[in-house]
């Protein structure tokens, strides 16, 4: 559930490795920057497990290969017959 803006950009700073602790100075916009980046990726990455498991379930072993910007990412899925 997102609280507020605030929340988002303490989640967002969390995710690029901002530890949080009091001695520590505070996010800036490179590191909430870095973290929005981390989450895009977390967020494709589940959007694309979520439309395989959904789209291909009983179809055995299929070999998938599918561009993401400048790397092939391919993956395996194996399910019971």
């Amino acid at each position: 559930m997102i609280r507020s803006i605030a929340y988002c950009s303490w989640v967002l700073a969390r995710l690029s490795g901002w530890s949080g602790y009091a001695s520590q100075p505070r996010p800036g916009y490179i590191s909430i920057k870095r973290g929005l980046d981390i989450f895009k990726i977390k967020y494709e990455g589940f959007y694309l497990a979520m439309n395989v498991l959904n789209n291909n379930m009983g179809k055995g072993l299929e070999l998938l290969s599918l561009p993401r910007h400048r790397v092939k990412l391919v993956m395996i899925k194996f399910t019971s017959i």
